[in-house]
């Protein structure tokens, strides 16, 4: 964006050591990291994604992998969950490749889904408060 003063991820690539991706999936926001700028990093970059699939180009990350432009690659996310018709990262885990693909479950423990709840019955509570008067 224009008036945005922080750093654009191809200004930060050449020098990042981790690039951690935790913003939602757009249209500005689909397959932000590809081979274009893969091809910029700094040797040994980790990266995780931990926001949307797609934000990565997961057939650029992994080629990238193969070819030692990164150093590893960890995700709890896929472009299409569930996979139904085969992913590259899935195709890729049995490769001696620095990858970790994990399920995308944070929300799973007792404590988040209570939270998950109590939210909820907080948003409904003021909703009706808000609408009766």
């Amino acid at each position: 964006k224009k008036n945005d003063p922080r750093p654009s991820l191809d200004h930060l690539l050449p020098e990042a050591d981790v690039i951690s991706f935790h913003c939602p999936l757009t249209n500005d926001t689909r397959d932000l990291l590809n081979s274009n700028n893969l091809a910029h990093c700094k040797p040994g970059l980790l990266i995780v994604n931990a926001a949307r699939g797609g934000i990565v180009n997961e057939h650029d990350a992994v080629e990238a992998l193969r070819n030692g432009i990164i150093a590893g690659l960890a995700v709890d996310v896929l472009s299409e969950e569930p996979p139904r018709n085969g992913n590259p990262l899935l195709d890729a885990i049995n490769e001696p490749l620095n990858l970790i693909v994990t399920p995308h479950s944070a929300w799973l423990a007792p404590e988040a889904r209570q939270a998950i709840i109590n939210i909820s019955a907080n948003n409904l509570r003021q909703f009706l408060q808000d609408d009766g008067q």
